[in-house]
């Protein structure tokens, strides 16, 4: 439950900076955890 909280919270502050960034015309490309991850 404390992981799942922690991986919910991270995603939700990365989705407010994305905001942030993107409204100032900032190009922040690919956010999406799984494609930053390499395998």
């Amino acid at each position: 439950s404390l992981m799942l909280h922690l991986f919910n919270h991270q995603t939700h502050h990365r989705g407010q900076a994305t905001t942030l960034l993107s409204q100032q015309g900032l190009d922040v490309g690919v956010t999406d955890l799984l494609a930053l991850i390499s395998t």
